[in-house]
């Protein structure tokens, strides 16, 4: 997963484990494991929560949230987030998206499931940075001549995440937790045919 495109508000808290702890968790891991706990909220009353940022270059950022509890237990969230930007030099701009839900049942103190689906949109122009054996100025966008004037890509992914959480005591020293993972991408690339490997 590249965390560029995880959306930190639908995060709870991100846990980075280290050592025997991630390989115990991780069968495949390289001596790190990042576990991302998906936020819960139960609220009665409808909860929303916009944040907006506008920088240089034409960069703006925004995300939203909306959250409110339908039956006893039962609890529905949605988001948004995106950002864009120009870019300072050429064939550097981004566009970058993703909306969010989950469901959330709490059947009782003691055990919950929840079923939550993130689709992301990235797009970005990579231009491999500022040529500097072509370029007279570095501080000059103007006349800045990048490496690649004509490579991006794009991804669209889903990832959709079930978990079913049970404390099988009171004092929560038991637990039963079960995921199930599912992730779809489609990945797109134009460049020019320089860049193209094979025939």
């Amino acid at each position: 997963y590249n965390p560029e495109q995880f959306p930190v508000e639908a995060a709870e808290r991100v846990e980075v484990l280290t050592g025997t702890y991630a390989i115990a968790l991780e069968d495949n891991t390289a001596g790190a494991l990042v576990n991302m706990q998906e936020i819960r909220y139960d609220t009665r009353k409808p909860f929303t929560r916009i944040w907006y940022h506008q920088g240089g270059y034409k960069h703006t950022a925004s995300d939203g949230v909306f959250s409110q509890n339908i039956a006893q237990g039962l609890n529905v969230t949605a988001g948004f987030r995106r950002q864009s930007a120009a870019g300072r030099y050429e064939n550097s701009s981004i566009d970058t998206w993703n909306i969010r839900g989950a469901i959330r049942w709490n059947i009782s103190d003691y055990t919950n499931i929840s079923l939550s689906e993130i689709f992301t949109s990235h797009f970005n122009e990579t231009s491999g940075g500022v040529d500097i054996a072509l370029t007279p100025s570095l501080g000059n966008e103007r006349v800045a001549e990048v490496v690649y004037p004509e490579l991006d890509e794009r991804v669209y992914r889903h990832d959709l995440t079930l978990t079913l959480t049970s404390y099988l005591s009171e004092d929560s020293t038991t637990a039963f937790s079960g995921v199930a993972y599912y992730s779809h991408a489609l990945w797109e690339r134009d460049r020019v045919e320089a860049l193209r490997l094979g025939s």
